[in-house]
């Protein structure tokens, strides 16, 4: 799932104009931004962060990119694909 800081109206927006295939949260009052600790210093605005948790609920993985979102999906996609091991259903790039 994705998580911002953005209204629900602009979520909606984003995720039909992307076709995304995950749910998007909205956190406008920064609950989750604080308690993941992506909030940047001095109160301006959020860091691109990727947790990579599993179904048991253990954080595997942190990804920090805020110069380069390709990279940043490349670099989680790997930690994906290595973490799910040799198979033959690739995992689907999202951009």
């Amino acid at each position: 799932m994705g998580v911002s800081t953005d209204t629900m109206v602009r979520h909606r927006r984003f995720r039909e104009l992307n076709r995304l295939p995950f749910p998007l949260v909205a956190d406008p009052d920064h609950h989750l931004s604080k308690l993941f600790d992506v909030r940047r210093r001095f109160g301006l605005g959020t860091s691109r962060v990727t947790y990579m948790i599993d179904k048991a609920g253990t954080i595997r993985g942190v990804f920090h990119n805020e110069l380069s979102m390709s990279s940043h999906v490349s670099t989680v996609l790997a930690a994906l694909q290595k973490l799910q091991g040799p198979s033959t259903e690739a995992i689907p790039e999202v951009l």
